[in-house]
């Protein structure tokens, strides 16, 4: 189709930036953003590096195919 999931990607971040703050609030009570920032960073560049390598062997699949 030719659509770059990348928009999708960050839209997905972005709902789960959300949860994780909805989250924070409703079982804390309180939102530490230092503790928020640094779970979500992990969580977004583990999701990124996921991602690229799937992708990656995606395409050295179809390379020797």
């Amino acid at each position: 189709m030719g659509l770059s999931l990348l928009p999708f990607l960050i839209f997905a971040l972005a709902l789960f930036g959300i949860a994780m703050t909805l989250i924070y609030a409703f079982l804390e009570g309180d939102i530490i953003y230092r503790a928020f920032f640094v779970r979500y960073l992990r969580v977004a560049d583990i999701v990124f590096f996921c991602s690229f390598m799937f992708f990656l062997v995606l395409e050295i699949c179809q390379t020797f195919i």
